[in-house]
Order: C-alpha cells, then sequence, then structure tokens
C-alpha cells in the first residue's frame, strides 16, 4: 500500500504497475468539515446531555444526590460506608454546567441538590426575581477542564433565594479565582437572613452583622486570603506566583445562636454576589460601616459554591474542600482527604520524601459517586508564569473552545486512556518537585538526558494490572484484528463485507474506538451496542458509517442517518461513547454535529463493540486502530514540547517517560522507561499512551522526562556500475 507523498521516477529498466481507484475523486457537496461547535445539522440546541465537557461531568455529577441516603450508603470502591451526616448535605449546591447541549453556547449555575435554587439577576421586587444569569463561553474560563463562571458579567448584581434557612448557622464553600486587582480587597458575596445578622465576605476580612461589630481579617503570613499584600509575605512570594494561585478554595463558617421566640424565625436568605454591594438593595437585612459600600465587584471567575445550613466540623470541611480542590486542579496547603475519611495525598510526607518536597502542582483524577466526582483526565491550574490559567490565551482547551482537545499551554496532563471507567472510590494525585525544566545528564538506561523536575504519583487504587489485559473478538469474525492495544486492520479488496465483535463488554458506559484514514476511507461502520455485528433497525446501536468516498453517517438505534460531512485523507478518527452520547472526534478536535444522543430506554443496556468493513475492490486499512473501555488500557500523558522546546527535536520516539517504582526520586538502571509513540505537531504535544502505574502495589511512583540523541550515519554517495 503506498504511503501519501509516494513518487515515481520511472527509467528505462524498472517497470511499475499500480491500482488506481477512480472512485476517490470527491463529489462537490455543501456539506463541509464543521467547525469545532457548530450547531450544522441541528437547527436548535437542544436539552445539555451530561458527558459534554471533557467526559468530566457525568449524570451524577450533573443531578447530584436523588436524597441524602443515596450521599451515605455510596460505596468507597469495596463497602458501602456512611460517609456524611445529614447535616453535611448541602441544601445548595451550584456548579457551572451549559445552558444547553452547546459546550460553547451560555453557562448557568445549577444547583443539583434538587431544591432549584438559582443564581438570578437583581431585582427591586426582591430575592427570586429577575431573570436567570447566564455567560456566553468566550467569556468564561476553564480550569481543569471544568467551567467556571463570570461573575461581573454585564455590571449587575446577582441574587440567590434560599428557602429552607436563614443561614444563621451556615457553612460557604466555595472557589474562586481572581482575573484582575489581585491586591485589591474587593466584595465577593454577601449573606442575610436574619436581622442584623447577615455577613458581608470580601477577598480578605469579613464584617458581621451591623455597623458597630468590628471586621474579621482572615489573612496573614501564616493564613492565605484572596487578595495578593505586596509586603514581605511568606506565603505568597511575590506577584508572579500569587497570580499562579490566584484559583483558590475559601470555606466561611459561623454558629449564631438560634431565635427561641415565640413565633420563631424566617426560615430564608439571599445570597449577593457578582456586583457591587450597595446599601439600596431591598434584601439587606443588616447595616455596615460606608466603606463596606464603596468595595468594588469581585473580578473573577467562580466554578461551584457549596452552602450548608450548619457549621461543619473541620474534617467535613475538608472533605469537601480535597473534592474541589482534585476537580479545579487546585494545591492546598494540607493533606486531601476522601469522603471515607483516607488520606489519598499525604502533605507532611510528601514535602519530605527523599529530600524532595511534591507540594507543588498538586492535582489528580478519580471518581467519587458521593460527591459527584468524575475527573478522568488533569491538569494544574497553577501553570508557572505567564501561562496563568485565568488568562484568555491560556484556557485548558486548546484556542479557548469546549470541543478542543487541551491547550498546548499546558505543561503536563494526565488521565485514563479514552473510554476507560474508572473504579468508584478511586484516586490518582500527583505533584511535582518545582524543579527547573532544564535536562541533566542520565543514569537510566537507553536515555541520555534527563528533565531535572520530578513528579510524585500517589494511588489508593489496588487493582491495576501488572500486564498487558487482552481485548477478545469474536472468533468466529471474519475480520482479523489483533489483541494489541494498537494494531492495524487490513482488508485485501473484494466485494464481501468482513466484520469483527467483542466477547468483551464495554466495563461502564464508556468506549472508544479509533484509527488514522489511509488511502481508502472505506465503507467502515464502527459501533457499540448489540454483540450483532450487521446492522437492525430498532437495535440499541450507536456509532458512525464511513463510505467509500469519506462521506460520515451516525448510526442511531440501527439505522444509518443522513450525512453530516466528508473525511479527508490521514485524518485521525475517534469515536467515543460518554455516558449517554456518542461523538467523534477528527484529528483530536470533537464536533457538536456529530453528537448522538443514546435513549434512555437503551442507556443502561449492556454495550458491545464491532467493527465493519464493506464492499470495496480496492485494500482498505484501518491503520494504528486504537480500543478502549473494554479492558484496561492504562493512562495516557500529554508531555508540552511548547513549554520544553528542547523537546521538539527529539518528538519521534526519542522522548521518554521514566519511572521509579519505589516512589522515591532514584532514577536509574531499575527504572521502568516508555517511550512515546503518538505526537501531535498541531498542539505541540508528545503523548505517552498505555502508561500503567503503581504496578508493584506500593501506592506510589516517582516519575520524570528524558530522552536520547538519535546516533546519524552519514555515508558518502558513490555510483554503482
Amino acid at each position: 500500500i503506498l504511503k501519501p507523498g509516494f513518487t515515481y521516477n520511472a527509467s528505462s529498466s524498472a517497470t511499475f504497475r499500480a491500482w488506481i481507484n477512480t472512485s476517490l475523486v470527491i463529489p462537490v457537496t455543501t456539506i463541509s468539515n464543521p467547525k469545532p461547535g457548530d450547531t450544522t445539522g441541528s437547527s436548535t440546541d437542544g436539552t445539555y446531555q451530561p458527558g459534554g465537557s471533557f467526559g468530566n461531568d457525568p449524570l451524577t455529577g450533573i443531578n447530584g444526590m436523588t436524597s441524602n441516603d443515596q450521599l451515605q450508603n455510596s460505596s468507597g470502591g469495596t463497602q458501602a460506608t456512611a460517609y456524611f451526616t445529614t447535616y453535611a448535605f448541602p441544601i445548595a449546591w451550584f456548579k457551572t454546567v451549559p445552558a444547553t447541549n452547546n459546550l460553547n453556547g451560555y453557562y448557568i449555575w445549577k444547583d443539583v441538590t434538587g431544591n432549584n435554587a438559582k443564581m438570578l439577576k437583581y431585582s427591586s421586587l426582591g430575592a427570586g426575581h429577575g431573570d436567570e444569569y447566564q455567560v456566553k463561553r468566550d467569556t468564561m474560563r476553564t480550569y481543569n477542564f471544568n467551567p467556571a463562571m463570570y461573575l461581573p458579567a454585564e455590571n449587575l448584581t446577582k441574587e440567590i433565594l434560599i428557602s429552607k434557612s436563614n443561614l444563621s448557622q451556615s457553612t460557604v464553600i466555595g472557589v474562586w479565582g481572581s482575573k484582575e486587582d489581585l491586591d485589591k480587597n474587593n466584595f465577593v458575596f454577601a449573606i442575610n437572613g436574619r436581622r442584623n445578622e447577615g455577613i458581608v465576605f470580601s477577598k480578605q476580612w469579613v464584617a458581621e452583622g451591623d455597623a458597630s461589630k468590628s471586621m474579621l481579617v482572615y489573612g496573614s503570613d501564616t493564613l492565605r486570603s484572596l487578595v495578593y499584600n505586596s509586603r514581605a509575605n511568606v506565603l505568597e512570594e511575590n506577584p508572579n506566583r500569587f497570580h499562579e494561585r490566584s484559583l483558590r478554595v475559601a470555606s466561611y463558617y459561623r454558629s449564631n445562636k438560634p431565635d427561641n421566640s415565640l413565633w420563631g424565625e424566617t426560615q430564608q436568605a439571599d445570597i449577593t454576589l457578582g456586583g457591587k454591594y450597595n446599601s439600596t438593595n431591598v434584601n439587606n437585612t443588616s447595616t455596615y460601616p460606608d466603606s463596606i459600600y464603596q468595595k468594588n465587584v469581585f473580578k473573577g471567575y467562580s466554578p461551584e459554591l457549596l452552602v450548608f445550613n450548619h457549621q461543619l466540623k473541620p474534617a467535613e470541611c475538608n472533605k469537601y474542600e480535597t473534592y474541589l480542590a482534585i476537580k479545579y486542579g487546585i494545591s492546598l496547603d494540607k493533606s486531601y482527604i476522601a469522603p471515607n475519611g483516607q488520606i489519598i495525598w499525604d502533605y507532611d510526607t510528601n514535602k519530605k520524601r527523599s529530600g524532595k518536597n511534591y507540594n507543588n502542582r498538586i492535582t489528580g483524577f478519580g471518581r467519587e459517586d458521593a460527591i459527584g466526582l468524575y475527573q478522568k483526565v488533569s491538569t494544574t491550574s497553577y501553570e508557572e508564569a505567564p501561562y496563568y490559567s485565568n488568562q484568555t490565551t491560556y484556557d485548558t482547551f486548546d484556542g479557548n473552545n469546549s470541543y478542543n482537545p487541551s491547550s498546548r499551554y499546558r505543561l503536563l496532563v494526565m488521565g485514563y486512556q479514552q473510554g476507560n471507567t474508572p473504579c468508584n472510590g478511586s484516586y490518582i494525585l500527583f505533584g511535582d518537585n518545582n524543579d527547573s525544566l532544564r535536562f541533566v545528564s542520565s543514569a537510566t538506561t537507553g536515555v541520555t538526558n534527563q528533565l531535572n523536575r520530578q513528579w510524585l504519583l500517589t494511588t489508593n487504587q489496588s487493582s491495576f494490572p501488572a500486564t498487558n489485559k487482552t481485548l477478545h473478538w469474536n472468533s468466529n469474525s471474519s475480520l482479523s484484528i489483533a489483541s494489541d492495544y494498537k494494531t492495524n486492520i487490513f482488508k485485501k479488496g473484494s466485494l464481501t463485507t468482513l466484520s469483527a465483535v467483542t466477547l468483551d463488554t464495554l466495563q461502564g458506559r464508556d468506549g472508544y474506538f479509533a484509527w488514522t484514514v489511509e488511502q481508502e476511507y472505506g465503507p467502515v461502520i464502527a459501533k457499540f451496542g448489540t454483540n450483532q455485528a450487521s446492522l437492525v433497525s430498532g437495535s440499541y446501536d450507536y456509532g458512525y458509517k464511513i463510505d467509500s468516498i469519506g462521506r460520515v453517517f451516525p448510526i442511531i438505534q440501527g439505522q444509518v442517518g443522513s450525512v453530516l460531512f466528508n473525511i479527508e485523507k490521514v485524518q485521525r478518527i475517534e469515536i467515543e461513547k460518554n455516558e449517554q452520547i456518542i461523538y467523534l472526534r477528527v484529528n483530536g478536535v470533537r464536533y457538536k454535529n456529530t453528537e448522538i444522543s443514546i435513549l434512555a430506554a437503551d442507556y443502561a443496556k449492556t454495550y458491545y463493540g464491532a467493527i465493519s468493513i464493506g464492499s470495496n475492490p480496492y485494500d482498505v486499512q484501518l491503520t494504528n486502530f486504537r480500543h478502549g473501555g473494554f479492558v484496561d488500557t492504562g493512562s495516557r500523558i500529554e508531555l508540552s514540547y511548547f513549554r520544553i522546546p528542547q523537546l521538539a527535536a527529539y518528538v519521534n520516539g526519542q522522548t521518554n517517560l521514566i519511572i521509579d517504582r519505589t516512589g522515591n526520586g532514584n532514577f536509574g538502571t531499575t527504572s521502568d522507561v516508555y517511550a512515546c509513540d503518538e505526537i501531535d505537531t498541531l498542539r505541540a504535544k508528545i503523548i505517552f499512551n498505555n502508561v500503567f502505574w503503581d504496578t508493584d502495589g506500593n501506592g506510589r511512583d516517582a516519575f520524570t522526562f528524558g530522552y536520547k540523541t538519535a546516533l546519524i550515519s552519514h555515508v558518502k554517495s558513490f555510483d554503482i556500475p
């Protein structure tokens, strides 16, 4: 099979024969390759479906828990545990989600508790009135692939009506990311409930009650606040360092005495945010010093806010802070605690492990159904200057587009291989030693130069496969597919149809197929559904068909739909099933008009995978075919050579991942070495696939990167007589 770019120079002593496929001429069509996020093929934006943002928001993460019993009885991976007491369940839990199924459209704060609180634009009619506040994607940011609401848009105050508590006893946990005014003490939010017992929370202090009460300053040399202090502060170091860490978790709690009067007290409160605090707000129930009214609006982003009607215990608060830190790529100054109380990142131990402090740029991925965490891929939100995560250019999605893969400005992106389903209660966390991005001589076999910076990875998952697992295909199939993670599928030219069906079913709700288009497009059918290779109308088969001239068609319940667009030669095709939707990527970019919603009746069925290559008189080959979701295929790592330009010369299999299985950072002849096996030149990414962590079961690995210099032989040209 000839490769693109082949040239043939005729000579009198050589003969060349080739088959010419005249059908490769693509007919003129008005259905062009769409732009990511386009609504081509769909007249309106439908209801948002979970699984939209890089797979980090499954059904449980969007809809929340149906009851506190579900929260208490969620499994920790091995057994049911009462993680939270009743009072620790929030009465309002806001997450930033798309208003429709267009990820580049408008976003809202959604209350996932079932109490249906909303963030509304301020109305003089009082709390509970006004239109719901929405923000367009291009004015927002994403932190660690999760969207964050831009609060000061439209210069309007926003209101949240809490209908089941006056919040005189309360805890508020939020994530706040300053964009501007880093050194200014701006207004963040206020709570008005019981008269003269409201609070105003700013970036550095809290004012409670009436004007006669003094303010509580919570920022100091030993305690972080949301404002940068220009004096010699041992925590903030310098403006750049603060800017890197400007996204923070802030927890506020209080416990006023209950009102035991004859008539009781009103069970209603109003949370004000996203604008200037002013005395004319009709929801004010407290008075404050005049200086408070002059505070400017908080200029930044907030992805999530949790409101409780009790004062949480510190241990309970830490569980929610851990969840937020993992989800948004935030580094805490303390250990990370899972809902079952397990320490999943030991801050004190990892501060001095083998003489290194690995508590820098801590992030991770994992799954915890009890709190709606389903983080399948992660990168830090504390990227070094000038690649601040709150700037438009440096969004986690390339080009500030939620249909794109990770940005070239993210140094390291790690997660599960596509299609893998993590176990509930499992975590993989990693942080680095803050060393330079420079190379030194390496003692690792086969690696000549090694990066100074090292990472520590810890995990509580005890079931990592020590060896590769095999995906079994139907032995009666006429299409031969190797069981490797990456293989080529070849069908010799014929008028027959060859197919293969997996014997293994999807482990969870996610699945993945990918290949590179060669000289012949197909026809190819790739689907998830029944264990039959052929399509049957009315079945629960979902996927795509690519015909012999490159046209792409959706498959919905076993029926082939209308053409979506045409693909081109040498493009990389990825088909991913994610919870309740299936979509297609071309060269890593996801296209909205390819999204297929799985019918509710088919959601919980058992899914197999199938590949079919139809009639074509010419040879058809699917190059670098990959699968995911049926067996554990390990983890995937993206390393940016935009951020480490020295690696640009060593992308062709010469860059290596180096793992010290002891977790002590002693790299040498016993280290495991993985060679990179994929390059994305558009995003300047070196990619490692099918990496297996913690194969010795000690719960940790240390890793870094290196490269080997190539030996190039020069041969003097000469004539053959």
